[in-house]
């Protein structure tokens, strides 16, 4: 049975019908001994979910704590509830080779949405070399789809995706979205009508970095100056609402 509620939190996750089928698709796909993992919307903790029969345990197993959480998770939330560290998960270690559908929480992870074969190809080369693991949805519904399970730590649209922003499933997604999850995100928007690096430009499009589409050539060297700016602006800030949030 699709899981509906998060194991951690006990919320419900409020999957949509083209969420659930994406996940059964994804679930149905796997190798055995492999996981598919997303974060919960709700306490951003890991969910795993296997392939049906192997997320059935016997009766009288020695089992605390609901499918999808491991005894490992359960000492790492006592762990976290006494204060002490928590213990760094290494399941990865003995399933072998990393699968596609699998999240590394360590991983920052990137959302390209460029139409334009060259211009995202270089967009997703410049990110990996900074470490960042690259998607590409398959639409813009996909798109926000993927956003809703996943914590993107970058999310770059082109204006030729939807053609313009104005009308952008994704754009008016992305400035709706609430101000926790959004700051979290390096929202980056490309286009024939931006001034690269032009913050007040940015902030009219409620984005943190825009670029020129003539400036793909350099787009490591503008990415990195745009990301060592917003940490020298934001990062103290974010610190701040961070280690008060641990209080």
């Amino acid at each position: 049975m699709m899981i509906s509620t998060c194991p951690h939190c006990q919320q419900e996750l409020g999957l949509t019908d083209s969420q659930r089928q994406q996940i059964e698709g994804t679930l149905a796909k796997l190798e055995p001994g492999k996981k598919l993992k997303f974060g919960c919307p709700q306490c951003k903790k890991s969910i795993e979910l296997a392939q049906e029969s192997e997320n059935k345990v016997p009766e009288s197993a020695d089992v605390s704590l609901h499918a999808g959480v491991s005894q490992e998770e359960s000492d790492q939330d006592a762990a976290e509830e006494f204060g002490r560290p928590k213990a760094p998960n290494i399941n990865w270690l003995s399933e072998g080779e990393i699968g596609e559908q699998e999240i590394i929480d360590d991983v920052p992870q990137l959302l390209v949405m460029v139409n334009n074969d060259p211009i995202r190809e270089k967009i997703a080369a410049a990110f990996e070399q900074m470490g960042y693991k690259a998607e590409i949805p398959k639409s813009p519904s996909d798109a926000i789809d993927r956003m809703r399970f996943v914590d993107y730590d970058a999310v770059v649209l082109h204006a030729d995706y939807e053609g313009g922003f104005d009308n952008s499933m994704v754009h008016s997604h992305m400035k709706a979205m609430q101000m926790p999850k959004r700051r979290k995100i390096y929202y980056i928007l490309i286009g024939p009508e931006m001034h690269t690096l032009y913050g007040i430009k940015a902030l009219a499009y409620s984005a943190n970095l825009v670029v020129n589409d003539t400036e793909m050539d350099s787009i490591g060297l503008v990415l990195r100056k745009g990301l060592r700016d917003y940490e020298d602006l934001f990062g103290p800030f974010l610190a701040a609402l961070q280690a008060n949030a641990q209080k």
